[in-house]
């Protein structure tokens, strides 16, 4: 397990570098120059999204350490992927399988398909950590205490102010609890109305944070006028639905669409499978992690299917499909391990296959991370010529916040660029 993971530190570094592209310049910079340590500076609307973890994480860097090192910032943010990764081994050990079996999520997970969130700060800092902050959640709703609940609901919120995604913890939540109260009306667990009121206070901690999340999410929200028409998205659910599915099986995009689309309603018809078996009560936080991961896409689906197919392949989206994956094999585990065990051959296949799979996932990302090494060093490069160049959609934006971040000695742009 621990070759993968060298394989990614190895391909982190070499790729990552301390250069601002894109939405840093908006989500980092911008709001350590700003200065804004109000609560309407951490939560102020970017793009669809409400980026608090993002600003906290850059301003937390900035006071211990006295500048902005986005290369710095980018390891922070894939950490999230390694603690993950150790949260779902912590899951799988409870499940008292042979540790072989949990070896190809290392080869899934550590790959960098998701080339885009591993080596940008911004991406990597929120969807890594959207992941984390979910599982983290469901984890502790699952513990049933009161302290649990009310860190769970921290966890939910802080899951929502780091991606628009992680809203749908709340969503995931509140369908949680209404199937363990339709199991209990079932089995007439309540006896009377005071030990049904007494069972569910709960729910109270759960309404409260999820009202007070969509207020502050909602309040003041205004729809980008970039972004593509959702009624039109809304009149068009076979496309919402074929993005979504693309979506769900593009780490093989290396195929035809077609077969790509095959993989992810596959998945999908897996996902009702374990539904209709009650996976939800075996275990409820893989189930419900699960939930969350295919309201995702389908999210993904509703909002960017009005730009075209391709978006589903966008690499950053792509992570989402690889934790699915990887719930669903675990899932099968979970249903066939007894089988497996004496079937020790098909698992070293699996392996086998995994390991491929990250091998050819290095062989088809190295380029594009090439390209974007290239793109950022040489791009400061000619900025300090010529003082264009920057990495960014609106490149007078992007002068005068560098200009300004390296006049008050925030940002300390590498004087040697590595090729």
């Amino acid at each position: 397990m621990l070759l993968p993971m060298i394989g990614y530190v190895v391909l982190l570094q070499h790729y990552g570098v301390n250069i601002p592209a894109l939405d840093d310049y908006d989500t980092i910079l911008a709001h350590v120059v700003s200065d804004r340590a109000d609560l309407s500076g951490w939560i102020a609307q970017f793009n669809e999204h409400r980026v608090a973890w993002i600003r906290l994480s850059a301003s937390g860097y900035y006071h211990l350490f006295g500048e902005i090192n986005f290369e710095h910032l980018m390891y922070f943010g894939n950490l999230a992927l390694l603690l993950l990764f150790l949260l779902l081994l912590k899951m799988y050990r409870s499940l008292k399988y042979p540790i072989m079996f949990f070896v190809p999520v290392a080869y899934l997970l550590f790959q960098p398909q998701s080339w885009r969130n591993m080596i940008w700060a911004m991406a990597s800092l929120q969807n890594f950590w959207v992941l984390l902050f979910v599982l983290l959640s469901l984890l502790l709703w699952s513990r049933g205490k009161t302290w649990s609940y009310l860190v769970a609901a921290v966890f939910a919120v802080m899951a929502a102010f780091t991606g628009g995604n992680g809203i749908l913890v709340f969503v995931v939540l509140l369908i949680w609890e209404l199937f363990r109260i339709a199991g209990n009306l079932k089995s007439r667990r309540y006896v009377n109305w005071k030990l049904g009121v007494r069972e569910n206070l709960h729910l109270g901690i759960l309404i409260i944070a999820a009202a007070s999340a969509a207020y502050l999410y909602l309040d003041g929200y205004q729809t980008p006028g970039h972004a593509p028409d959702l009624v039109a998205a809304l009149l068009n659910p076979v496309l919402v639905m074929k993005t979504a599915g693309i979506l769900a099986g593009s780490y093989l995009k290396f195929l035809d669409h077609r077969l790509v689309l095959a993989v992810g309603v596959a998945e999908a018809l897996f996902f009702a499978f374990l539904t209709w078996k009650g996976y939800m009560r075996r275990n409820p936080v893989a189930y419900y992690f699960l939930l969350f991961l295919f309201l995702t896409m389908l999210l993904i689906g509703l909002s960017r299917s009005g730009w075209g197919e391709h978006q589903a392949l966008i690499p950053r989206y792509r992570i989402f499909a690889i934790v699915a994956l990887i719930m669903l094999y675990l899932a099968f585990i979970e249903y066939a391990g007894p089988w497996l065990r004496s079937r020790k051959n098909l698992v070293w296949v699996i392996v086998s296959l995994a390991l491929l799979f990250n091998l050819g996932s290095i062989h088809m990302s190295l380029p594009s991370m090439r390209i974007m090494k290239t793109r950022l060093t040489h791009g400061l490069s000619e900025w300090k010529q010529t003082g264009t160049g920057l990495y960014h959609g609106i490149p007078p934006f992007a002068n005068r916040l560098m200009e300004e971040a390296i006049k008050k000695g925030i940002y300390h742009p590498p004087e040697k660029l590595a090729d």
